[in-house]
């Protein structure tokens, strides 16, 4: 994850999407404490912040904060600045879509595949295929 900082905001709200629905909750998570997580230097794979989320989820109160978060994680931050969050929860999760379908497809290559791995059906792999990794399919 190091090398992909761009996949932490998508992918940290598919994950507290994940968990809020798991456990009936309705937690949010807090524009610094995002700004923590990507300038964490993370040492592990994309597990490690998922086990973190949910974690926050079942500990923190309804806004997930900066205090929430692990020492291991605020003493060990890059230079924290400003970022720009998705505008609404729509357009978070178009974009976690899009790096989701895209990584899937990079490595698979087929739509039956890409279903498989992400638990849809072929159908909406093509359809999210044909809008997202247009780029893709040339190559």
């Amino acid at each position: 994850m190091r090398e992909h900082k761009e996949d932490i905001i998508p992918l940290t709200y598919n994950f507290l999407n994940k968990f809020n629905e798991r456990y009936h909750e309705n937690k949010v998570i807090s524009e610094e404490c995002l700004n923590l997580l990507i300038h964490y230097s993370w040492p592990s794979n994309v597990r490690q912040l998922e086990n973190l989320i949910e974690r926050l989820v079942l500990i923190s109160d309804s806004v997930i904060l900066m205090s929430d978060l692990p020492e291991m994680i605020t003493e060990n931050v890059e230079q924290v600045t400003q970022i720009d969050l998705p505008t609404s929860l729509d357009k978070a999760l178009d974009e976690t879509k899009r790096i989701l379908i895209r990584k899937s497809y990079q490595t698979y290559k087929s739509s039956r595949k890409v279903a498989k791995d992400l638990s849809i059906s072929q159908t909406k792999a093509s359809a999210l295929i044909r809008e997202y990794c247009e780029d893709l399919m040339n190559k």
